[in-house]
């Protein structure tokens, strides 16, 4: 089988029939960026590519990805000089359909089937990276009450770049990213003591760039007097 019916095949099972269009290779999702200190949006190039995420349902919260898109398309004034560049994409969002099948239990369409929408313009031979929530809170709220502690099991993300060029809208090449979900493996709670002041330092405490419980240990909190919970960002 090659990768392109193995793809069409994913993208069918994924998203629906009659749901995919033939890939377009010069609009595609090159992979995933991580995160810059403060949990800053990379520039593309910037950072490496994480290729697969993991996200600690424990603490309710979404799964927060870093997309880097490109355009490839060759500028058009090349073979038309003088006239106005028609390959600017201008970016509308990104389709994400989520595979479950390996999660227990039944999961609503509007949580598992969005479009998340986002800004900006990618010129030929441009890239552009975007923060985009692949895996919603509420839907990781449902996942922490059927996901026991000590398993694992994988959310396969199936994410199109929708963009509008000259008028009509475009979607990239189908990008799989898959995430896997666990419950308690990441989270270190402070139990019975509120978060660290101001002046404290955490390097004693496990931290990570965005200070969210995912692909890397985090400390989570209460802050002082607060039912708020909040985990120790780098």
């Amino acid at each position: 089988m090659t990768i392109r019916s193995a793809v069409g095949i994913l993208c069918a099972l994924s998203l629906g029939a009659g749901a995919c269009v033939e890939d377009d290779t010069s609009f595609y999702i090159k992979g995933m960026r991580a995160p810059e200190a403060k949990c800053a949006t990379p520039a593309p190039g910037g950072s490496t590519f994480v290729g697969t995420g993991q996200l600690d349902v424990s603490m309710k919260t979404g799964y927060l990805a870093f997309p880097e898109t490109l355009n490839a398309l060759s500028s058009s004034t090349t073979s038309m000089p003088g006239q106005p560049e028609t390959h600017i994409l201008q970016m509308r969002g990104y389709r994400i359909s989520l595979d479950m099948s390996e999660i227990p239990g039944s999961f609503p369409a509007e949580l598992t089937d969005k479009t998340f929408p986002t800004s900006g313009t990618i010129t030929p031979a441009g890239a552009m990276v975007t923060a985009i929530e692949v895996l919603g809170s509420p839907l990781a709220a449902q996942l922490a009450t059927v996901v026991p502690k000590g398993v694992e099991r994988t959310v396969y993300a199936s994410i199109r770049a929708v963009a509008t060029m000259a008028g009509g809208e475009k979607e990239s090449a189908l990008f799989v990213f898959p995430v896997m979900i666990c419950n308690g493996c990441l989270v270190d709670f402070l139990s019975g003591r509120p978060c660290p002041a101001p002046d404290e330092s955490t390097a004693k405490f496990k931290t990570n760039t965005c200070g969210l419980p995912q692909d890397e240990p985090v400390t989570c909190c209460n802050e002082a007097n607060s039912a708020v919970v909040k985990c120790l960002a780098k």
